[in-house]
């Protein structure tokens, strides 16, 4: 499916070269040579790896239990009490697209937030502009981690 340029998004990082995301960028280098995409990598001085393979999380091939919830969810879980605890309008409040914190979490896939939320007292029943409870989010992205939410 063809989409709008401006809607299309992207994000990469490094960490000791070795480069995390980059969508666009591996969608480039498959059309590339195995020399062009060496020299590619050596003048951005990163290391891309395979083309048809891009890492979202730090060390993933070494801790896969991070595919399933990105670590940052885990750590955040205290600092999410702490704040919804000074601004509990923030548990019903609704975005410009129509979410609130728990259908954006639930597309996350974050199920630490989440059950943060849901002791908070989040509504899983709520349902975003587009009709949709936080568990069909959840069961639209394939979190498997998630199918018992609401």
């Amino acid at each position: 499916m063809k989409r709008p340029l401006a809607e299309l998004g992207d994000w990469m990082f490094s960490i000791v070269g070795k480069t995390y995301g980059g969508y666009s960028v591996q969608a480039q280098r498959q059309q590339m040579t195995e020399d062009q995409r060496q020299a590619h990598d050596q003048a951005w001085g990163l290391n891309f790896g395979n083309p048809q393979e891009v890492f979202v999380v730090y060390q993933q091939t070494e801790n896969p239990d991070a595919l399933v919830e990105h670590p940052m969810s885990l750590n955040m879980k205290d600092q999410v009490r702490e704040m919804l605890a000074q601004h509990p309008k923030e548990l019903t409040h609704v975005n410009a697209d129509g979410l609130t914190i728990l259908h954006r979490e639930a597309i996350a896939g974050n199920q630490s937030v989440i059950e943060v939320l849901l002791s908070m007292g989040a509504d899983p029943a709520v349902r975003s502009q587009r009709g949709k409870t936080a568990h069909q989010y959840a069961q639209a992205m394939g979190w498997q981690h998630l199918q018992g939410l609401g």
